[in-house]
């Protein structure tokens, strides 16, 4: 069994996992804090060419394993709230961001999986389940105790490297397109045009330009009422906490001591192979 927030039912589970899919429907997956999110922004200025800018990013691309995104009738009969469909029939696509494994999607669809460093993945997690309501599956803990449970895959969504296996191995593993949250960073225009291939969506260089500033950190941290996830309730510490932070790569390094280092590196030496090259991304 793999861990998983309150907000995932056990009827959920199997309503994700037999949802009719089709070539119009995007999975957006990750193990939590690996750019999701931005991931999620990209796809939708391609799939949407900009039509709704003002938009809460949600409201087209729903966390998928959320109980509350479905409808459920007559014991079971699950379907996506109509307040998603609605949104989705506007750009004719139906978007989802997910942690879940691979095992727990549809066969049929398109789906982008973004991997970010494990140390910086695992950073971003402890500031993110630290300031989410404990009823949603927060985070009340020590570092010292988050790292070691993290590296245990005792913490929500399980092991950074069994998730990973879970995709990278996948039977699917052809149709899934793999980014790096490092690729992102270094050249995004890059990878919008290869999300755009993949999607099979026609965009030049002069439409990819005129939606990348709206996918700067900058402006989506200005614009963070758009970003910040509804589907949990957040808490308000003073520290100045927001859901995007500052997206740097390697910021890790200033959060962890000897100890934590000393966790990962036991952690990283039983990690399946195909994770290697994803072990020291920078």
């Amino acid at each position: 069994m793999v861990p998983l927030l309150p907000i995932t039912l056990p009827r959920t589970i199997k309503a994700c996992r037999y949802f009719d899919s089709d070539e119009h429907t995007v999975f957006i997956c990750s193990y939590p804090k690996s750019g999701t999110t931005w991931m999620q922004a990209l796809v939708f200025e391609l799939t949407s060419r900009g039509r709704f800018p003002d938009s809460h990013i949600s409201n087209f691309s729903p966390f998928y394993e959320n109980d509350k995104s479905w409808v459920f009738e007559n014991g079971f009969s699950p379907r996506i709230h109509s307040k998603y469909t609605d949104f989705h029939s506007k750009i004719g696509w139906r978007l989802f961001n997910t942690h879940l494994y691979r095992r727990f999607l549809p066969d049929q669809g398109k789906f982008i999986y973004v991997i970010r460093s494990p140390k910086d993945a695992c950073a971003s997690f402890y500031h993110h389940l630290s300031h989410q309501a404990v009823e949603d599956g927060g985070y009340r803990g020590s570092l010292d105790d988050f790292v070691k449970q993290w590296c245990q895959g005792d913490i929500a969504f399980g092991g950074w490297g069994e998730h990973l296996k879970s995709y990278l191995e996948s039977e699917m593993r052809d149709n899934i397109l793999v980014i790096t949250y490092e690729e992102m960073i270094q050249d995004l225009g890059k990878v919008a045009r290869r999300v755009a291939l993949y999607l099979e969506i026609v965009v030049d260089d002069e439409q990819v330009a005129s939606f990348l500033p709206r996918l700067k950190l900058e402006s989506m941290k200005k614009n963070i009422h758009l970003y910040t996830p509804k589907s949990v309730k957040w808490l308000e510490t003073g520290d100045g906490f927001q859901f995007i932070r500052n997206g740097k790569v390697g910021d890790s390094e200033n959060l962890f001591n000897d100890s934590h280092q000393q966790d990962f590196l036991n952690y990283f030496t039983d990690l399946p192979s195909c994770c290697a090259p994803y072990f020291q991304l920078k």
